[in-house]
C-alpha cells in the first residue's frame, strides 16, 4: 500500500472509530517505562514502505507434480474491460483432467479469426506485461477438477483456488472480431483452443496513425481465489491513547501514545516517522509532526513504549464533543493510529 493509500486508511480510521468500533472513549496507556518527553519535531517526510511479501505459489505443489499440458487445460473469456483508455479481456482456465499439474509464467497468445487467420500475436519476450495489476511470477497448482464460476464473465478475479487468471489486451484500429483465441504453453507444453467473441479496440492511436495499428499485450498466469498480488510484510503494532475527557477550548491538549510491538518481528522505528493529529469533520489534519522515537530505539516483539505527546487544538475549533486521532505515518505497520472522543468547553 502507498503512501496515498495509507493516508486514505488514516481518514477510515476516523469514521470507523468514530462509531465506537475500533477504540475507547479512553484507552489503557499504563507502561512500567516512563514516557518519552515530547518534543515539537519539524517533519522529516521520510515515508518508509514495508518490504514485499516474498511470492510464492498460494497452494503447495507436492514434490514430483508435472507441468501441465494443453490437453488438461480450458479457459474461458471474462468479458471486456477498461480504464484510463486501457483494455482488459482477462482469461480464466481450469484443469479439466483428473490429476493435478503444474503452469507458471506466460503463455503464448494468437488470435483467430472465424477463418482460422492470424489477427495478432502476442508470444515469446514480446507483449509482456499490460497496464493492469500483473502479480508477480510464481508456480502455480491446477487442481483438477474444479469448475468454472456460471458466469465468468461478469466480473475479473471471480475464479475459484487451484485456477489461474490472465490480463489480456488487445487493439487493433479496424476493430475485426476474433473468434477464438490459440494458447501455446511453455516448454513444448501444447496448444489448445479458448472461445473469443470479442473485437479489437480501437486505441487512441488510431487517429493518428491510420488504420493498421495492431498489438496485443498479456500478463502472467495469476492464481485467482486469493488476495494477489500478496500483501506487504507488514509489523501489526497496538495503539493507544490516554487523553484527558474534557479539554478547554483553545488549550493545548497532553496526552500519552503507547505503542505495542504485537508482531513476531523487532520493530525498529528508526528512522522516525512522522505523525498525524487528526480531528473528525472539517478540521482534518490540524497538525503534523516527527515522532520523537531516538530514546525507543528498537521494539521487540511484545515491547512496548509511551511517548508524551501535545496538541495545541484549532483556535476556531467549536465547543462540545470532538474525536481526535493520531496516525503514525509508517508504512511498515499495519494500522498505526487511535482515537479518543474529547469535550471541548
Amino acid at each position: 500500500m502507498g503512501a496515498a493509500g495509507r493516508a486514505f486508511l488514516a481518514l477510515a480510521l476516523l469514521g470507523a472509530s468514530a462509531c465506537g468500533t475500533v477504540h475507547p472513549q479512553v484507552a489503557s496507556a499504563t507502561s512500567a517505562k516512563p514516557s518519552i518527553p515530547w518534543l515539537p519535531l519539524a517533519p522529516a517526510h521520510q515515508y518508509v514502505e514495508a518490504p514485499p511479501a516474498v511470492p510464492e505459489s498460494p497452494i503447495r505443489i507436492p514434490a514430483g507434480t508435472s507441468p501441465c499440458k494443453a490437453t488438461q487445460l480450458e479457459g474461458v473469456s471474462m468479458g471486456e474491460g477498461a480504464a484510463a483508455g486501457n483494455v482488459n479481456m482477462p482469461l480464466l482456465f481450469r484443469n479439466r483432467s483428473s490429476a493435478d499439474c503444474v503452469v507458471q509464467g506466460y503463455l503464448d497468445v494468437t488470435v483467430l479469426d472465424s477463418r482460422g487467420a492470424v489477427l495478432v500475436k502476442s508470444t515469446g519476450v514480446a507483449g509482456r506485461g499490460t497496464f493492469f495489476a500483473d502479480g508477480p511470477v510464481v508456480p502455480l497448482l491446477m487442481v483438477h477438477g474444479t469448475a468454472f464460476p456460471p458466469t465468468p464473465e461478469s466480473g475479473i478475479g471471480q475464479g475459484v483456488p487451484g485456477q489461474a487468471f490472465m490480463n489480456f489486451s488487445w487493439y487493433d484500429c479496424r476493430q475485426p472480431r476474433a473468434t477464438h483465441l490459440a494458447i501455446d504453453l511453455p516448454s513444448g507444453g501444447g496448444r489448445f483452443l479458448v472461445p473469443f467473441a470479442l473485437r479489437g479496440d480501437a486505441s487512441p492511436v488510431c487517429d493518428g496513425r491510420g488504420k493498421n495499428v495492431a498489438a496485443a499485450f498479456r500478463g502472467p498466469l495469476t492464481p485467482t481465489g486469493f488476495a494477489w498480488p500478496p500483501e506487504p510484510d507488514y509489523i501489526t503494532v497496538k495503539v493507544d491513547l490516554s487523553a484527558p475527557q474534557t479539554v478547554r477550548h483553545g488549550a493545548t491538549v497532553s496526552f500519552l501514545v503507547t505503542i505495542t510491538n504485537t508482531s513476531a518481528k523487532t520493530y525498529d522505528m528508526r528512522p522516525c516517522a512522522d505523525y498525524d493529529e487528526i480531528l473528525k469533520g472539517s478540521k482534518g489534519v490540524f497538525a503534523t509532526y516527527q515522532l520523537n522515537c531516538e530514546p525507543a530505539g528498537s521494539l521487540a516483539p511484545g515491547a512496548k513504549a509511551t511517548f508524551a505527546m501535545k496538541a495545541n487544538l484549532p483556535a476556531d475549533l467549536p465547543q462540545g464533543r470532538q474525536y481526535m486521532t493520531w496516525y503514525l505515518k509508517d508504512g511498515r505497520l499495519a494500522a498505526p493510529g487511535a482515537g479518543v472522543w474529547i469535550d471541548v468547553t
